[in-house]
């Protein structure tokens, strides 16, 4: 089951990342890659991760985004990137008329007209 989250709200990851034998992997960087629902398309962003407390954490901000499936690739390097750990997956951003809009989203191609997507 996905998580819901509504858009304004900050999203924050944290990852472990597990070797094949599951154990806990020291990753020597991480990043995830977050791709959401913009406008004319989708739009992607990066967000380094810093390790704290034992796992990898960072945020991102929903504002940009309108409603829908985000989607998130995490990818870690380990042992002078020799060993490469991933993980997927993806949330629902609920947004509403009332909610699509508190600041001005990229324009593109003349969609000013399109109708947000109520998920509610």
């Amino acid at each position: 089951m996905s998580k819901i989250v509504i858009r304004g709200n900050a999203v924050f990851f944290s990852f472990v990342f597990l070797d094949e034998t599951n154990a806990v992997t020291t990753a020597d960087s991480a990043e995830v890659e977050v791709t959401y629902p913009a406008r004319d398309g989708f739009a992607t962003e990066t967000i380094s991760l810093t390790l704290t407390s034992g796992s990898w954490q960072g945020s991102w901000d929903t504002t940009n985004s309108r409603g829908g499936w985000v989607q998130y690739h995490v990818h870690a390097h380990a042992n002078l990137n020799t060993d490469e750990f991933a993980q997927d997956g993806r949330f629902l951003l609920k947004a509403n008329r009332a909610n699509l809009q508190h600041i001005l989203l990229p324009t593109g191609l003349g969609l000013n007209d399109i109708e947000p997507v109520d998920y509610a």
